[in-house]
């Protein structure tokens, strides 16, 4: 599977000043992933203790302790597919008006 990331790419053209707005938009993602990184990362230790060791799926058993033990398949779901699905939409979008403007697909 390709990596979001490299979904997103193309939407770099998109940015009215690009050298300025790229630096500033990955410095805010990689603080606000940070933060949710080790706030779960934290969460995860001060929750489940020594267990979080032998757990295949910490967050998942997060949740379940939050909400209930039936939440891990919505988790996968609700939470984690749509983000990853949000990415891939984007590009391919960019990429079929790409493809359109360039003749290779009707325009």
């Amino acid at each position: 599977m390709a990596d979001p990331g490299q979904a997103i790419t193309s939407l770099v053209a998109d940015f009215r000043q690009p050298a300025q707005d790229l630096p500033r938009a990955v410095t805010a993602a990689l603080i606000v992933v940070g933060v949710l990184y080790f706030g779960i990362a934290a969460t995860t230790v001060l929750m489940l203790g020594p267990a979080a060791e032998s757990s295949t799926a910490p967050l998942a058993d997060l949740l379940a302790i939050g909400v209930g033990s039936n939440v891990r398949v919505v988790a996968a779901a609700v939470l984690l597919t749509p983000g990853v699905m949000n990415a891939y939409y984007a590009g391919a979008a960019k990429l079929g008006a790409a493809l359109g403007r360039d003749g290779a697909l009707p325009a």
